[in-house]
């Protein structure tokens, strides 16, 4: 990546978090609730979002993972009491 190329996503990034800041502040919410299948997407927007909830003042931010069928199948199994 060149200079521009770098400047250009740091705006853009810059872009999202404050959109999501202001989000939090008019709607006065705590916090997000973020839904994630574990792609760098995924990734990108969690680190977007707990950026954004920092810089109002928030704490909040709750991170759903997708699990396969079969992870959830063994996850019950691990924790059948």
């Amino acid at each position: 990546m060149n200079s521009n190329s770098d400047d250009r996503f740091l705006n853009i990034r810059k872009q999202i978090v404050d959109w999501l800041s202001n989000h939090l502040i008019n709607t006065g919410k705590a916090g997000f609730v973020i839904g994630l299948s574990g792609g760098i997407d995924s990734l990108a927007l969690a680190l977007m979002s707990r950026e954004a909830t920092e810089k109002c003042g928030k704490d909040h931010l709750t991170i759903i993972f997708r699990l396969d069928v079969f992870d959830h199948i063994h996850n019950i199994r691990l924790f059948r009491f």
